[in-house]
C-alpha cells in the first residue's frame, strides 16, 4: 500500500489567499486607443455619478490578445456596482467591443504559456451577503475559428477562511481508506468550539467516507510533523457533517491529513 505521504520529497509553504492578480498576460498598447475602444461601451453608472473615479474605471480594463486577428481584446476585473467584483471578457469587433462572457467574481490567476495558446484562469465567486459558500472554477479562453470560446470546469466549492496554497504544484488521484475523514479549512487539528462564526465545530468543514476520492493539489506540515494535503473532493458517496447543508453533494476543496489517503492507479 502506497500513502500519499510518501509521493512527495518535500513540503511548500503555505500562503494564505490573496485576490492580487498578476497580469503578466496583458499586451502593452497606446493608451489614447484603449480609451476610444473602451468609449463604444457607454459609461459605468458609477463613473457618472462620481466622474473622478473615470481613471480607476479604465484600470480594470486589461489588454490581451484573445483570438487569431490583431485586434487588441479586452478582460475586465474590477467593481461593477455590486457587492462583488466582477469579470468581463470583450471580443474586438473591427472597433467595436462585444462581451462573450460576464460574471460577478475575481481572477484568482491568470497565465498565458505561449503567445497564441489559451488563457487559464482561476475563477472565484464568493457567496452573497455573508454566504460562507464560495466556488472556485477554472476558465480556459482560447481562439476558435477566428473567434473564442470559453471552457469552465466543474465548480469547486469553498468555505470563508478557508486558506489556499500558494500554487497547485500536483494531481495525484487518491481515495479515502477510513470511515469517517475529516475535511478541514486549514491544515490542522482545531476541535471543541468554532474557529470561526461560520463553523459550527472546529475548522470542519465535511466529513467523507472510506471509498470516496478526490486529487491531491498540495501540501504542508503542521507544527506537530502531520502531513496535509490540499485537496479537491469529488463528489461523496454518503453526505456526512457538513456546516454548508444545501451544498453537501457539490465538490469541495479543503485540507485533509494524508494519513489514510491511498494513491489509485
Amino acid at each position: 500500500m502506497i500513502r500519499l505521504s510518501l509521493l512527495f520529497l518535500c513540503c511548500h509553504p503555505l500562503l494564505i489567499y490573496s485576490q492580487e492578480t498578476k497580469w503578466s498576460i496583458e499586451t502593452e498598447v497606446d493608451s489614447i486607443m484603449v480609451n476610444e475602444l473602451i468609449s463604444t461601451l457607454g459609461t459605468r453608472d458609477f463613473v457618472e455619478y462620481s466622474p473622478d473615479r473615470l481613471k480607476e474605471y479604465l484600470s480594470y480594463f486589461h489588454p490581451v490578445h484573445l483570438n487569431s486577428d490583431n485586434h487588441i481584446d479586452f478582460i475586465y476585473s474590477g467593481f461593477v456596482g455590486a457587492e462583488s467584483n466582477g469579470i468581463e471578457i470583450y471580443v474586438n469587433k473591427n472597433g467595436s467591443l462585444k462581451l462573450i462572457e460576464e460574471e460577478l467574481g475575481v481572477i484568482r490567476t491568470i497565465t498565458r504559456r505561449f503567445p497564441d495558446s489559451p488563457i487559464t484562469m482561476e475563477f472565484i465567486q464568493y457567496g452573497c451577503c455573508d454566504d460562507p459558500g464560495n466556488y472556485w472554477q477554472q476558465w480556459t479562453i482560447a481562439p476558435k475559428n477566428g473567434d473564442v470560446t470559453i471552457i469552465k470546469t466543474d465548480k469547486y466549492y469553498f468555505m470563508n477562511e478557508t486558506l489556499f496554497p500558494e500554487e497547485f504544484n500536483s494531481m495525484v488521484k487518491f481515495k479515502v481508506l477510513n470511515t469517517p475523514y475529516k475535511l478541514r479549512a486549514t491544515p490542522e487539528i482545531i476541535s471543541g468550539d468554532a474557529f470561526h462564526y461560520h463553523y459550527e465545530q472546529g475548522n470542519l468543514i465535511s466529513d467523507y467516507s472510506e471509498g470516496d476520492t478526490g486529487y491531491a493539489l498540495a501540501s504542508s506540515t503542521d507544527y506537530t510533523g502531520r502531513v496535509w494535503w490540499f485537496v479537491a473532493m469529488d463528489r461523496p458517496q454518503n453526505v456526512g457533517y457538513h456546516v454548508y447543508v444545501n451544498k453537501s453533494w457539490e465538490k469541495w476543496l479543503g485540507w485533509m491529513s494524508s494519513r489514510y489517503l491511498e494513491r489509485m492507479n
